[in-house]
């Protein structure tokens, strides 16, 4: 007798075959007469891997199948061996020459028909994945020009959502539609893209590919003048950013001003007003609700006492007393101050504590200090010393160091807790330029992965080689140098 496990792996198989995805695909990537498993179906294998919540190397691919009815999954005479890594392998590098995005948009129309999927809604947004590893840049092939060569994304830092700023990442970007949140349109960026970039270009090149106006609802990062110029008369909706002026006006003016709408949800408010913005008539929508009003006035206090108490609890947990007694009674004085709140599960630990010696390794002494356990500390520590490049410098004291290597610990030091700003004053006061063009281009590498980054400094040949806003305080008034 022979058990072979389905699970939930039918129910996957059979929306896959109502969809025609194997057919599809073998459609638009013709499979060779001597291969014994089409692209289809190794593209429909590829789905069952995936949603069978198992994560291992390609190379284990065909191991996920032994043991499960691949026949009546795949197809009569398919068996797990057939699935390796070289026939999944040449199927993706098929994939990725048709395009990934044609590819998705081929099966997304097919599955909308089908299924009867209304798209004249849609929305559109984006999420990175951080990945490990190197991921160097490669090199397009000598003699390949652009427009024959495959577009291939660049794994980068950049914004990440997932605040792993030390990781690289890539983007995704995908539109669904207001009729079950099905995924109508997929497209994969390099690590550094950003919303307000390419979303207006994402929009035109749905629109027409799909060959409809769908209305599309996007985030405030869409709202730019370029991007509402490049779309035209394309239907969308998003929220103003509050940032700017007419908004802001907007949201102070007095009600009894505006034109109110009526509105059916309980407790909510509409004020319709028209608007000319980058040259587009528009009709912005003021929302206001009482009841989230009144909630704010309550919650907003409570959520600032919250993260006092989580700050000062954290202090608490990464202080060394002396004795047990000592601790205690800082517990009991910690647990006296609160109101509304009470500690449970509270534990004394005897540790030894120990600082970090030598100058980069107190790099750490912020993560330390703020009770961070020490498998973090070592997560964080060795790449922000690789990328001031003193990873080879981490057992040697100050007096081992040059002026430039103390000044790049300073940076480290200051940026292993990835801050969201980085204060510089002087930072190349007392360096010579090469020194000093190693820690500027530290400081433009933090900036390219998020962190804004102030400098200060009287260097006016730093001043002319930077292409970034330059202000100039002079008689105690600000003076825009550079925009």
């Amino acid at each position: 007798m022979e058990i072979e496990n389905l699970d939930h792996l039918g129910l996957v198989a059979a929306l896959v075959d109502e969809i025609g995805l194997v057919e599809l695909t073998d459609e638009l990537l013709p499979p060779h007469p001597l291969n014994h498993i089409s692209p289809g179906q190794v593209v429909k294998a590829m789905i069952l891997n995936g949603l069978g919540f198992v994560s291992a190397p390609l190379y284990l691919f065909s191991e996920f199948f032994e043991g499960k009815p691949v026949e009546h999954l795949l197809g009569a005479g398919i068996t797990a061996a057939h699935l390796n890594d070289d026939r999944l392998g040449r199927v993706l590098d098929q994939l990725f020459e048709y395009g990934t995005t044609l590819f998705f948009l081929n099966v997304a129309m097919q599955a909308a028909r089908r299924f009867g999927v209304n798209v004249s809604q849609c929305h559109l947004d984006s999420t990175s994945f951080a990945l490990d590893g190197e991921y160097p840049t490669v090199a397009r092939a000598e003699g390949a020009s652009e427009a024959e060569a495959p577009q291939a994304i660049e794994i980068c830092r950049g914004y990440s959502r997932d605040h792993r700023p030390e990781l690289k990442q890539f983007l995704v970007n995908l539109i669904c539609s207001a009729d079950g949140g099905v995924p109508v349109w997929f497209k994969v960026g390099s690590g550094n893209e950003t919303d307000s970039q390419t979303f207006a270009g994402l929009m035109r090149a749905f629109a027409e590919q799909w060959q409809t106006p769908a209305l599309m609802v996007a985030d405030a990062a869409f709202y730019s003048e370029p991007n509402l110029q490049q779309v035209g008369s394309l239907p969308w909706l998003s929220r103003v950013p509050q940032t700017l002026k007419a908004a802001q006006t907007l949201v102070d003016s007095a009600p009894d001003s505006l034109s109110e709408r009526p509105c059916d949800l309980d407790g909510y408010r509409l004020w319709e007003q028209r608007q000319r913005y980058a040259g587009v008539e528009q009709r912005w929508i003021l929302v206001e609700s009482p009841h989230r009003r009144e909630s704010e006035d309550w919650l907003k206090p409570l959520e600032k006492q919250e993260k006092g108490l989580q700050r000062s609890l954290r202090q608490l947990c990464s202080q060394v007393f002396a004795c047990k007694p000592d601790a205690r009674d800082a517990l009991l004085r910690f647990q006296d101050s609160l109101t509304g709140y009470t500690l449970t599960q509270v534990a004394l630990v005897s540790v030894a504590a120990k600082r970090p010696p030598g100058r980069p390794k107190r790099v750490a002494f912020v993560l330390w200090a703020q009770g961070f356990s020490r498998k973090e500390i070592h997560r964080r520590l060795w790449p922000t010393l690789k990328m001031v490049g003193l990873q080879g410098k981490a057992q040697c004291f100050p007096d081992e160091l040059s002026g430039g290597e103390q000044q790049r610990v300073s940076i480290a030091r200051a940026v292993v807790n990835t801050p969201p700003l980085l204060l510089a004053d002087e930072p190349t006061g007392n360096l010579d330029a090469d020194n000093s063009l190693q820690v500027i281009k530290i400081l433009k590498k933090l900036n390219s992965i998020g962190i804004t980054v102030i400098v200060t400094t009287h260097d006016e040949h730093l001043v002319r080689i930077s292409n970034h806003p330059v202000v100039q305080i002079k008689n105690g008034r600000l003076h825009h140098l550079r925009r």
